[in-house]
């Protein structure tokens, strides 16, 4: 056949032109897959076949790498749209609920003030505070009870910073508490340090903690038990706790000191062997102790550093688990020697953790006492009131003679030190 011969006209494919029409995209549902003039509110076709018109709502397309189905019937848009497969996208409020707001908003506060207030209250520096600000919250995020932890100290410090707002001071507090009781029973090399962060978060608090719930028992009776809990962490695994050194301070506290008892104190320890409270002489001749050395502290050349940080280290050093219980069941012998602890509050930093505790304190030890006690507790009692630094030295030092004479530690007494 000549290539240049024309092919018979009944075999000649007639080609229609097609016809440009505008794309839909926002059709009727019914006519999705025909052509739609998106004619509003009912499009042509509709109207034509007298069937109701549906449109699809802007914002519920199919999600960006959803497929169709590859087997059985082809599946259509109009599937996607029925009622059973219509998922509004999340609202700002189901993504974020109160309780997450409230978690973002104590982190935040946390990292930028309430560990601020740690470090300018007790003069953290270098590691101490990197620990708290870093370690703590990356801690936390693996371990729940140290999250907790972290929680409630920080809503305890924005409820005593800004008294007006209505905070759930209590709600981590209690469930870090009971978690910690039950971390404590298996410490391990894996938690320990977790566990003792959490341990000195909640113990450093707990005066705070009793303040803001209204706890109208002897406040300083739980903080001398959580006390408890970092002293043992340290002393049983002080491996795993203590992964740095400790930098030397810049006063030097670790000096000897007198230990000058209060006379009334000592007289009040006094007791033969028939007394219900012979058993635990020990330990509150230890914590008696720990007081004299705080009284002996105040004949030190660099007085007020030295008497803080002794102040600050009696409820570790000093304090039992038996004398603590003696505490709690109100034994007037216990009671009595934390009065004269009392007065050292004014050595304590002047911050929100320790607010409005001597005063209060030595109020309720008096009531529970009773007035047979009254003798012992009268120079405490004078003591807390006093607001004046020097004055308040001046009166504890004349509260017994010893300390002028510069009574030193016998090695009965040197086996307690700070």
């Amino acid at each position: 056949m000549n290539m240049t011969t024309p092919l018979p006209e009944s075999r000649v494919v007639k080609y229609h032109q097609i016809r440009h029409h505008k794309k839909s995209r926002r059709g009727c549902l019914e006519c999705k897959t025909r052509r739609c003039d998106e004619k509003k509110p009912t499009c042509s076709a509709c109207a034509r076949r007298e069937t109701q018109c549906h449109y699809v709502e802007p914002g519920l397309r199919r999600p960006p790498g959803q497929e169709k189905s590859g087997t059985g019937s082809p599946q259509t848009d109009t599937d996607d749209a029925s009622p059973n497969h219509r998922q509004p996208s999340p609202s700002y409020e189901t993504i974020y609920t109160p309780e997450h707001l409230l978690h973002l908003r104590l982190l935040h506060h946390y990292n930028i003030c309430t560990v601020q207030s740690f470090t300018d209250a007790f003069q953290l520096e270098g590691f101490k505070s990197e620990v708290l600000r870093l370690e703590v919250p990356s801690l936390a995020l693996q371990h729940h009870y140290l999250m907790d932890a972290l929680l409630s100290v920080t809503l305890l410090h924005l409820a005593s910073t800004d008294p007006s707002t209505d905070l759930p001071v209590t709600k981590y507090r209690d469930r870090a508490v009971r978690q910690l009781r039950h971390q404590v029973e298996q410490v391990s090399e894996d938690n320990a340090r977790p566990v003792f962060m959490a341990s000195l978060l909640l113990s450093v608090t707990a005066l705070a903690a009793d303040r803001h719930t209204g706890y109208d028992g002897i406040w300083l009776t739980n903080w001398l038990a959580m006390a408890i809990g970092p002293r043992m962490m340290i002393d049983g695994l002080r491996k795993q706790v203590s992964l740095r050194p400790t930098p030397q301070r810049s006063i030097p506290l670790e000096h000897a000191a007198p230990v000058a008892i209060p006379l009334d104190l000592e007289d009040a320890l006094r007791m033969d062997a028939d007394d219900e409270d012979w058993e635990f002489r020990e330990d509150l001749q230890r914590a008696a102790t720990g007081i004299g050395k705080l009284f002996g502290s105040l004949a030190c050349p660099t007085c007020d550093g030295c008497v803080a940080f002794k102040a600050r280290a009696w409820p570790f050093s000093f304090v039992s688990s038996r004398f603590v219980d003696m505490a709690r069941q109100l034994k007037p012998r216990a009671l009595a020697v934390m009065s004269y602890y009392l007065p050292f509050f004014h050595w304590f930093p002047r911050v929100w953790l320790y607010e409005d505790v001597a005063v209060q304190e030595m109020e309720r030890i008096a009531l529970a006492v009773g007035s047979e006690w009254a003798t012992p507790l009268a120079a405490p009692k004078v003591a807390v009131r006093v607001k004046d630094t020097s004055l308040l030295k001046e009166y504890l030092l004349g509260l017994n003679r010893a300390i002028g004479k510069q009574k030193k530690e016998t090695d009965e007494t040197s086996r307690y030190g700070y």
